[in-house]
């Protein structure tokens, strides 16, 4: 052992560090060698969600800066409690999300977030929560509030049992532009065919405001729960009559009032965003420095956690909370519903088409 220890003290200085070199070099190329073949969807996984920012972008930007919708962050609520939020995109959530999906199992396919803004947010906006409404997901209370919200925030009365905006989207335009004192306003669903929701692509109201912040709120609920809550309700408005009127219309698989596959959170948001296409992830200023083009927040939220989803969005922008949210409307209900057959039915028409709604 010592004569080995004096044999390596002989070599020359330059010799022992031309050799750590080299050692160093031909690792290096092993590396390079072996991530280099990796697809490159792998890396598009690693690098294209940073957490803090909460946006997603693909290694192959394009020079515009815009993103292919199906790319875009959807962020969820994971505590809303503690204020804590995650991070996915639409694709990965559609492509996963099935009948037998709960909350936990999205949850699942998200990346936690630091903060819910993006650095893009640090200016001073205007905060606008759109809260999409869905059957049997709170939406007689959300419809409820939105209408008192507009008479006291901003004077207007709604004619109709459904707050203004709810079908319109010029009557919705208007009332964003209008009243600057209301924070909340409720939509109907995806608003897909009516295109009542602020679109990112034509000029309407997204693109008629500027130094606005949305927030798109769509509520999750597992199907079976949700399509059995749906059924339950029909007998509950239309008896037995509603009963056979559902039946035979599954006959030819078409829905009838709250049993209404469109009318689910994962068809409504799809439906949504593929109507979209390209999404401005950046944010691009104007001539005027002051002026700034809206940015666009995607949120699912568990339907159970609709008041504290509320407060922490409330306590997060500083915004006042919205009136009579607290109310709960239909929760009691006469014992009694359809028969099982008509859920068989509705799920043999609709379970393979939810699972392969994606983009």
């Amino acid at each position: 052992m010592a004569v080995l220890q004096q044999d390596r003290s002989i070599f020359p200085h330059s010799l022992r560090k031309l050799g750590i070199v080299t050692a160093y070099c031909l690792l290096s190329v092993y590396f390079f060698a072996n991530f280099a073949s990796l697809p490159l969807r792998s890396f598009e996984v690693q690098f294209a969600s940073p957490v803090a920012a909460g946006t997603v972008r693909r290694i192959n930007n394009t020079e515009n800066g815009e993103l292919d919708v199906f790319e875009h962050p959807l962020k969820v609520v994971v505590n809303p409690l503690k204020g804590k939020f995650a991070v996915s995109t639409f694709q990965q959530i559609t492509r996963n999300w099935n009948r037998s999906s709960t909350y936990e199992d999205i949850l699942q396919l998200t990346t936690p977030l630091e903060s819910f803004h993006s650095t893009q947010t640090h200016f001073k906006r205007r905060k606008i929560l759109i809260m999409h409404c869905l059957p049997k997901m709170a939406s007689t209370t959300l419809r409820r509030a939105c209408w008192e919200n507009l008479r006291s925030t901003c004077g207007v009365v709604s004619p109709k049992r459904d707050p203004m905006g709810y079908f319109s989207m010029k009557d919705l335009s208007r009332l964003i532009s209008k009243c600057d004192r209301t924070h909340h306003f409720c939509v109907m669903g995806g608003h897909v065919n009516s295109e009542n929701f602020p679109n990112m692509r034509q000029n309407n109201v997204s693109s008629s405001l500027t130094n606005v912040e949305f927030v798109h709120l769509f509520p999750f609920r597992n199907f079976d729960d949700w399509s059995r809550s749906a059924l339950k309700q029909i007998f509950v408005g239309h008896s037995d009559a509603g009963c056979r009127t559902t039946y035979n219309r599954l006959d030819s698989c078409s829905s009838f009032l709250e049993l209404d596959y469109s009318k689910y959170s994962k068809p409504a948001i799809s439906g949504m965003i593929r109507s979209q296409g390209n999404v401005k992830l950046n944010v691009s200023k104007r001539e005027n420095a002051t002026q700034i083009d809206p940015i666009h927040h995607f949120l699912l939220y568990n339907s159970s956690q609709l008041l504290p989803t509320l407060t922490q969005l409330s306590f997060l922008f500083k915004l006042p909370m919205l009136p009579y949210i607290e109310m709960k409307y239909k929760h009691r209900r006469e014992e009694g519903t359809c028969a099982d057959l008509i859920l068989r039915k509705f799920h043999d028409c609709f379970d393979d088409k939810l699972a392969n709604e994606s983009f």
